[in-house]
């Protein structure tokens, strides 16, 4: 045998090998495939939906007669509206806003005013096999219905109750349109949250707008100080009118109380002074003499017959030397 057909030989049988390893290789990587531990794979056959399998090491027909999707089922997405929050080189986030969003934020209100209305959506994937074959684009259709939910229940109200009064009722009110709109279409999708983080006026009554805003929270502020002294003053002086009422009280059945001691005690001294008047009325004299002398300080006595020779007797109790003539 030549070394030329040795060489070709040895090219065939080389060829024969290749032929064989490469398919079954091929085989290998199209037929295992992992599905990430947040997800489920959904896997089609010829483009139609076969079956979804669960997170891990999953095995399908080679040759891409079967393939598979991850969707991640189990992760919160975040859709934003009127603003960006991107991450920077250092991996902090950073806020843009602008007027390439003014198509997402500007809303009109009931009341003819104008509001510049930043939001956010929360979201996730509560069916894989809807969220891939229902709708060609479930996201921008989330972005729309929002869109069209927010400008709804702003369009509704006042620009007070969008910016200051009713932002959250907004904020319910939207989720369950924006739901409604999703499950009408069969999207797949479920929404986890609606915030409205901002709804303020236009940039140029923006200032005018804070110091009315400023004004009314001084008033409130104003008004809670009053009733906080009010709360703090009523009661005390209450409680003092009650007191005085309580004390007036007390003086009135003490003094009662004494008069009609008085009264019987008059009533008594009458009956007595039926029966005997002349015994009754020197007891009575006796009794206030005896309240009366000791509170006079110089006593003089003088005899009822009249003065002897113009002198009569002094008495002073109260000199340590007694009587003189």
């Amino acid at each position: 045998m030549s070394i030329e057909n040795l060489l070709d030989s040895k090219r065939s049988i080389i060829k024969k090998f290749a032929l064989a390893i490469v398919p079954s290789v091929i085989a290998v990587f199209t037929s295992i495939y992992s599905v990430p531990a947040d997800s489920v794979g959904v896997v089609q056959r010829f483009g139609k939906y076969e079956r979804t399998v669960g997170p891990g090491l999953n095995f399908k027909i080679p040759f891409f007669v079967e393939t598979a999707s991850d969707v991640p089922i189990h992760r919160i997405f975040v859709e934003e509206f009127g603003f960006r929050t991107t991450n920077t080189k250092e991996g902090k986030s950073d806020y843009e806003s602008g007027k390439e969003f003014r198509g997402e934020y500007l809303s009109l209100t009931g009341d003819l005013n104008m509001t510049n209305a930043e939001s956010s959506v929360q979201f996730k994937i509560k069916d894989p096999v809807a969220y891939l074959f229902n709708v060609q684009d479930p996201v921008e259709l989330l972005r729309k219905a929002h869109l069209s939910a927010a400008r709804g229940v702003i369009g509704n109200g006042s620009v007070d109750e969008a910016i200051m009064l009713k932002r959250a009722e907004y904020s319910a009110e939207c989720k369950k349109k924006v739901q409604e709109d999703m499950d009408a279409h069969y999207s797949g999708i479920e929404i986890v949250d609606v915030n409205f983080q901002s709804i303020n006026p236009p940039s140029r009554v923006q200032q005018s707008f804070n110091a009315v805003n400023n004004a009314i929270q001084q008033k409130e502020t104003r008004t809670n100080e009053a009733r906080q002294e009010f709360n703090k003053d009523v009661p005390k002086a209450k409680g003092e009118g009650q007191r005085i009422i309580s004390q007036a009280s007390a003086y009135a059945l003490d003094t009662i109380s004494k008069a009609q001691a008085d009264v019987a005690r008059f009533s008594q001294l009458y009956e007595a002074y039926s029966q005997s008047p002349e015994l009754t009325a020197r007891r009575m004299y006796l009794e206030n003499m005896s309240e009366l002398f000791p509170t006079i300080g110089h006593k003089n006595i003088v005899q009822q017959e009249g003065v002897e020779n113009g002198l009569f007797l002094k008495l002073d109790l109260g000199n340590e030397k007694g009587a003189e003539k």
